[in-house]
């Protein structure tokens, strides 16, 4: 079963402290989010937890083994990675883009065998794509990108998904579609960790929300349990009210 871990790990620019002493453990089946306000360290960390960059002290482990000494074409295999700025600057199809996913398993695309065929069938499937695969990615909404991008890091079969604000600037439809998506991507028992700024999608479809402030997790836990307006205070200065799972900010 594959595991992500990061011991005591804190990462310096200079003399200044992004990530301070953070401990956490990500285990199969889970959909974790990752919260904070704006230069918090959520993508410095998620970087981190990928072997973007490296601690400064501390130390990742992925399925055991030390993340610095991962073979890099295992780790692509393992892991699956949509970053914040996902353009695609040529005129290609959504089927193009999203057979990129199976570069780690086959690095020439141009032939796919049955496997690699499958599982972007499955990918496509999953997000409801069947009749874009042959439009151009650059005739498509924001919305039907973000779809496209989600199927490509599906066709990867990675046990791990990371992205950074995978629904930001999404209308309401095409967020909750697409974190229903990722709610049945892991149920198979692949793992998700995305960073989001929209506390009620993330308290609604979390099995964890992981809350930052200034480099350090103030809590880490389900939503039902740890989710109450100081918390939320304490990580984005808001004053608020909680309703179960909803959360209304209260303006001055």
């Amino acid at each position: 079963m594959t595991n992500l871990s990061a011991k005591n790990i804190s990462f310096y620019i200079d003399k200044n402290k992004i990530i301070n002493d953070v401990n956490l453990d990500i285990n199969a089946g889970e959909l974790v989010c990752l919260v904070g306000p704006n230069g918090a360290g959520k993508s410095s960390l998620m970087k981190l937890l990928l072997g973007l960059i490296k601690p400064s002290s501390g130390m990742i482990m992925l399925n055991g083994q030390s993340m610095k000494h991962y073979p890099r074409k295992e780790k692509a295999i393992e892991i699956s990675y949509l970053p914040q700025v996902r353009t695609v600057d040529w005129s290609v199809s959504v089927y193009d883009v999203i057979k990129l996913g199976r570069y780690p398993h086959n690095q020439n695309l141009n032939y796919l065998n049955k496997t690699d065929k499958d599982a972007i069938d499955k990918a496509i499937s999953l997000c409801g794509l069947e009749n874009f695969i042959y439009r151009k990615i650059d005739t498509l909404s924001g919305g039907e990108i973000s779809l496209v991008h989600c199927a490509r890091a599906f066709a990867s079969e990675a046990p791990f998904l990371f992205a950074d604000e995978i629904v930001a600037s999404l209308d309401p439809f095409h967020e909750i579609k697409i974190m229903n998506i990722l709610r049945d991507y892991i149920k198979t028992k692949n793992s998700a960790l995305i960073i989001m700024h929209n506390l009620n999608l993330a308290t609604h479809f979390a099995d964890r929300i992981i809350w930052m402030k200034d480099g350090s997790i103030l809590a880490d836990g389900n939503p039902k349990n740890n989710l109450n307006p100081e918390l939320v205070k304490d990580t984005f200065g808001v004053q608020c009210t909680v309703n179960e799972l909803e959360i209304s900010v209260i303006k001055d």
